[in-house]
């Protein structure tokens, strides 16, 4: 396999609180564990939803595979920072095998300052979000990607961009 994650534990209690003991929670991964994905099946789990990203931290690969994708993308600096790491995962789940592991070797600590809460608070999410969807269309354009399940759900997450109007009247309450 090119890549292997786990599961990570998200870690309230650096703090040194009691209360922020009880916060502490191991999250997987939303995938089957300890099982083989080949391409592209991690990318359409990921875009339905049903595969959530594991953290930087969390991720072991070898350098040669870094490499021949390209790294991470220099597109995705400053506030767009925030999906840099769904933009490099979307290349290795398109491109290579990937064994999702039951263990848990990592701790991903949770604040109130980081980089991305801070963003969402903000209100970036959405443009950064529309940044990521067009920069994935461009990479799966150049990548000849012709699976209709990616290019479906790829159409349906621009959707609320391209008719912002018609998505508002139909969001839900």
């Amino acid at each position: 396999v090119a890549m292997v994650f786990g599961c990570t534990q998200y870690w309230h209690s650096w703090t040194g609180n009691l209360e922020d003991v009880r916060r502490d929670f191991v999250r997987e991964p939303c995938v089957r564990l300890n099982t083989i994905y080949k391409p592209p099946d991690l990318l359409v789990l990921s875009l339905l939803g049903k595969a959530a990203a594991p953290p930087p931290s969390d991720l072991l690969l070898r350098r040669e595979i870094i490499l021949g994708l390209g790294g991470f993308e220099e597109a995705f600096s400053g506030s767009y920072g925030m999906y840099e790491d769904q933009a490099f995962l979307a290349k290795v789940y398109l491109n290579t095998t990937v064994f999702a592991a039951k263990e848990c070797w990592d701790r991903y600590r949770l604040h109130p300052n980081s980089f991305c809460a801070v963003q969402t608070r903000a209100g970036r999410e959405p443009s950064i979000r529309l940044f990521y969807l067009k920069w994935l269309s461009r990479y799966l354009v150049q990548q000849h990607v012709t699976d209709h399940r990616i290019w479906r759900r790829v159409r349906r997450m621009l959707w609320p961009y391209r008719h912002p109007l018609l998505a508002r009247l139909l969001r839900p309450g």
